[in-house]
């Protein structure tokens, strides 16, 4: 048998000048199929079939966003931001991670930050669905250590854990905007998370929301919460109910 066909050489010049081609609106003149035939015609159909691809994903992602701002809007929002930021992975359902920055960069939704911070929820509602499996925590589990070492426990958040702020209303917007919608959903900050096949939403208070960084961010348990105005216990169980942690330790002092 003789030798396999190796494919030719691909030309990185001419890939990166077809990729840009994608973002722009222009006719794209100079382009030829394998037979030598005009392809302008061909790639305008192809361009507008990615664009309209990468669209319907922003609105598969985004559909409380898409409900607020309303669909000629977004439609429009999302066109421009598909042409500046192609999709850089085949999984469109991961694409618009910097959706909500592109909107909050538009003056006209200057005047309704709660649309971006819904955005910004349901960025990392994608995130959390998609991230890494792990058991989560029991709720009981800190009942198997003694007393006296409850004060340097350390909590590993679960990998799907994520905070979002949401001060300007963000949370109650999304909940609202949910289909069916979800009522009595609200809080300075939106937590997310995944602990079976489920993502979990629950709203926090600012010192709630500190405490929750604070533990995510690797402080034992008395350090985290050493904040006014925080109901330590009950702040605790409602983390611990959400699955927002994987594994429990104790702090190793020196």
């Amino acid at each position: 048998m003789g030798e396999p066909m190796r494919p030719e050489p691909r030309d990185v010049h001419a890939q990166s000048a077809f990729a840009a081609a994608l973002s722009e609106q222009d006719r794209v003149s100079g382009l030829h199929d394998g037979r030598g035939r005009d392809a302008s015609d061909r790639f305008a159909v192809y361009r507008n079939t990615v664009l309209a691809a990468s669209c319907e994903a922003l609105a598969a992602r985004f559909p409380a966003t898409r409900r607020l701002l309303g669909g000629p809007f977004f439609d429009a929002a999302a066109a421009d931001y598909a042409r500046a930021s192609r999709p850089s992975s085949p999984v469109l359902s991961a694409y618009g991670e910097t959706f909500p920055d592109a909107l909050a960069a538009l003056e006209g939704l200057a005047a309704y930050p709660f649309v971006i911070e819904a955005a910004r929820i349901e960025a990392a509602h994608t995130e959390a669905y998609h991230a890494a499996d792990a058991a989560p925590l029991p709720a009981d589990a800190l009942s198997q250590f003694a007393p006296g070492a409850l004060a340097d426990l350390v909590l590993r958040a679960h990998p799907a854990t994520r905070l979002v702020d949401a001060p300007r209303g963000g949370l109650t917007a999304w909940a609202a905007n949910q289909d069916p919608p979800r009522e009595g959903l609200d809080g300075a900050v939106a937590l997310l998370t995944r602990p079976h096949q489920t993502v979990r939403v629950m709203g926090l208070d600012a010192p709630a929301a500190t405490f929750a960084r604070r533990l995510i961010a690797g402080a034992p348990l008395a350090e985290a919460a050493t904040l006014d105005g925080l109901e330590l216990s009950g702040a605790l169980a409602s983390l611990l109910s959400m699955g927002a942690f994987a594994d429990v330790s104790v702090a190793q002092r020196p």
